[in-house]
């Protein structure tokens, strides 16, 4: 996703844009910081990696924001309705 972010920072829609925040959705849920042209990591690898952030606790387990709403979670839950 950083590279993704910074490509779309330098040459797409978020062209002279800063900050910019990039997001991706497909197999899992990945995002970007793109700060004056440059990928921003925070304190750790990933800083803006937003997949694994927890939006709600079932009873045994946490539900992460990719186990609700990446394409695979969106075709399970297609499934379910038909």
């Amino acid at each position: 996703s950083d590279v993704a972010g910074l490509a779309e920072a330098r040459h797409g829609a978020g062209k002279g844009y800063s900050p910019l925040f990039y997001m991706n959705i497909g197999t899992g849920i990945g995002g970007a910081v793109i700060l004056d042209g440059q990928i921003y990591r925070g304190v750790g690898r990933g800083a803006a990696e937003i997949g694994h952030l927890v939006v709600s606790y079932a009873v045994d387990a946490a539900l992460t924001l990719e186990s609700l709403a990446s394409g695979p979670a969106i075709a399970r839950e297609a499934s379910r309705a038909f």
